[in-house]
């Protein structure tokens, strides 16, 4: 993370030369379902 922190410029940078208007971290990285967090305790029905 003290890394990632030291290099942000040259990060962000790096993502702009490819074409992304913002460049962000997430600091809780990837996990599979994350996405299904806001749902909990709340299921989707299936049709």
């Amino acid at each position: 993370m003290a890394k990632a922190f030291e290099v942000r410029e040259e990060i962000v940078e790096a993502g702009k030369r490819f074409g992304f208007a913002y460049v962000t971290l997430d600091l809780a990285g990837y996990r599979t379902g994350s996405h299904n967090e806001v749902l909990k305790g709340r299921s989707l029905r299936v049709i």
